[in-house]
């Protein structure tokens, strides 16, 4: 019989910046999972933050749906290689008349949002994202992806709070 397993991050932990080892367990099911990925030995839960590792106001271009596309968010500098799940705040400014959302994902896009919204204004939200270097297109490095699909450019501000390694 086959055992999964499934590491969940306490949000004291996050709240309170400790830093500790994470060592996978039987917890049991996380109210809401549909999914458990299989872990296969201790990871290293690392606070930072915050610390800003995207801002598309400093390039004076806001983000235009990217459909099927992607926006790579490189980490190389704040985390290491070995990382596999990093805490972000999201942030989006969206002006005029606009409705849309973003999500941050790994290698696939799971068609979920990490933030929504339905009308001008500035929404943020907390999110744990997978970073990976995306099947071998990173180089090793460690990238995000960013993907927006709205009605109209926005704004978005990603700052890494934390960060697990295996």
């Amino acid at each position: 019989m086959s055992r999964r397993r499934t590491v969940a991050i306490a949000s004291a932990a996050v709240l309170t910046g400790m830093a500790g080892t994470l060592v996978a367990g039987e917890v049991g099911p996380l109210a809401g999972a549909r999914q458990e990925a299989p872990v296969s030995g201790p990871l290293q839960f690392n606070a930072s933050g915050p610390v800003r590792v995207f801002d598309s106001r400093t390039e004076r271009t806001p983000i235009s749906s990217t459909g099927y596309g992607a926006r790579m968010i490189d980490l190389s500098g704040f985390v290491p290689a070995n990382t596999r799940g990093a805490m972000v705040n999201v942030t989006v400014v969206a002006d005029g008349e606009t409705t849309g959302y973003v999500s941050l994902t790994g290698e696939r896009d799971p068609g979920t949002s990490n933030i929504s919204w339905t009308s001008p204004g500035v929404y943020s939200n907390l999110a744990f994202v997978p970073v990976s270097d995306m099947g071998g297109v990173g180089l090793g490095r460690p990238l995000v992806a960013l993907r927006y699909h709205g009605t109209r450019p926005i704004h978005v501000v990603v700052d890494l709070q934390s960060w697990v390694t295996a």
